[in-house]
């Protein structure tokens, strides 16, 4: 079973760099798995301010 856990991630950016969408392949997630919000390149984009926690859960896989 996967669990959404986060809706949005919270940012600042020039209209330029703005992100529309950020996509996670559910299938290479296995039982266990965690995604986090340091797991997305907008984490370490450096024209984007993240204003949310890294470690922040977005997705978790359970079985």
């Amino acid at each position: 079973m996967v669990h959404r856990l986060v809706e949005e991630i919270n940012y600042k950016a020039l209209p330029e760099h703005l992100v529309e969408e950020v996509v996670i392949d559910l299938a290479k997630l296995l039982p266990g798995n965690r995604v986090r919000i340091k797991d997305f390149p907008i984490w370490s984009n450096e024209n984007v301010e993240v204003l949310d926690d890294g470690e922040k859960m977005v997705v978790s896989v359970e079985v």
